[in-house]
């Protein structure tokens, strides 16, 4: 391991959890990481979703009626989006928050590449699992985000667990319903509203979560939490999806969070269960070939990843699934040539956060 003083800061994490705070980390460039002074700084709770936006001035925060695990029920009757500001310094201070009803869940977001303009998926009930619904938010230049249309609801019950995902071209928007296996496509017209729903697609996996684009943007790829694979659906001519015919493929036990290499060529998945990591090539149609010795034990962290800015190293945060308090920590792998991953020798971090859900964690590179 290198020196703690021959070793050099190259990015910075924001990581949520159930629980209350926003913890902060430094990674290093030998793998290591160590806590931001004064991190966690004080947020929500119950928060599966953690966003930037496309500037990196400003993190977007769901906090609702969470999980029953880490204090993630705490915001039951006041749910909230915090928008939380970057500091030059690299801390977060609070900008703005934006409050819902209290019967609301709101559950994540996305941000157009103008920065203004915001959608937020919402439900009702424990995690939003009930009549889903998408809204159309602005977010002005000093983080005050607002409503810019009504809420517009699914049709039934069951269209739950929603997640909104732009498309690449920027003129629709996905709405995935994890609870009903759906995912449902708008339109956007020019001011950033929503429009007429023009597709609808019933996907083979279960529970479909953490929807991310391939870096080439021709895929969307999915965690199917509930049947344990990875969706993959292909972006047409049209700017609609279909699904690959070889999705779903298997993965471990409550798959999430698709993330990718720097350049492409691989993608890793947490299986939070299991306590491992699965890893795969990708190949130009779409589909995944396991890499060797996937999948890769990571005991106690096995969620969300953050990977350094010269693609050497993956980090992977999460929580022990089999415990009792749930502690939220982080640890470092090698990314090897070959996609493969060889865990480091750096002790686990501890983050001051517990459990931890969903895509929660965002990195930047520190500027030099």
């Amino acid at each position: 391991m290198t020196s703690p003083a021959n070793r050099r800061a190259t990015d910075r994490l924001y990581v949520n959890a159930q629980s209350p705070g926003m913890a902060v980390v430094d990674l290093y460039d030998d793998g290591s990481a160590q806590l931001f002074p004064g991190s966690p700084f004080r947020t929500g709770s119950g928060c599966v979703d953690l966003r930037v936006t496309p500037n990196g001035k400003y993190l977007l925060a769901p906090a609702d009626w969470g999980l029953p695990m880490g204090g993630g029920m705490r915001q039951t009757f006041k749910p909230e989006i915090g928008v939380y500001r970057v500091e030059d310094d690299g801390s977060v201070t609070e900008a703005s928050t934006y409050r819902f009803d209290r019967l609301t869940t709101p559950l994540g977001t996305d941000t157009a590449a103008n920065g203004r303009d915001v959608y937020v998926g919402m439900g009702r009930g424990l995690a939003g699992m009930l009549w889903g619904s998408i809204q159309h938010f602005r977010l002005s230049e000093d983080g005050v985000l607002s409503p810019a249309g009504p809420r517009r609801r699914r049709g039934k019950f069951s269209h739950g667990l929603v997640q909104p995902k732009i498309s690449p071209d920027g003129t629709k928007i996905f709405v995935i319903s994890a609870f009903s296996n759906t995912i449902f496509t708008y339109a956007l017209e020019a001011d950033g509203g929503i429009g007429g729903q023009i597709h609808e697609l019933q996907v083979s996996g279960r529970t479909p979560v953490n929807p991310v684009y391939s870096p080439d943007k021709r895929f969307l790829f999915t965690a199917n939490e509930g049947s344990s694979s990875i969706g993959v659906l292909e972006i047409g001519p049209n700017g609609l999806l279909t699904e690959i015919p070889t999705s779903p493929l298997p993965a471990g036990r409550a798959v999430h969070n698709p993330t990718f290499s720097r350049d492409g060529r691989y993608v890793w998945v947490g299986n939070p269960i299991d306590e491992t990591i699965s890893g795969y090539s990708l190949r130009e149609n779409g589909e995944l070939i396991a890499l060797p010795g996937s999948p890769y034990p990571s005991p106690g962290a096995a969620m969300d990843f953050a990977q350094s800015s010269d693609g050497a190293w993956l980090f992977v945060t999460g929580s022990p699934v089999k415990a009792r308090k749930w502690p939220v920590k982080l640890v470092s792998f090698r990314i090897r040539e070959d996609g493969s991953l060889e865990r480091s020798q750096h002790p686990a971090v501890p983050l001051g956060l517990t459990f931890q859900d969903g895509p929660t964690s965002i990195s930047f590179p520190i500027a030099e």
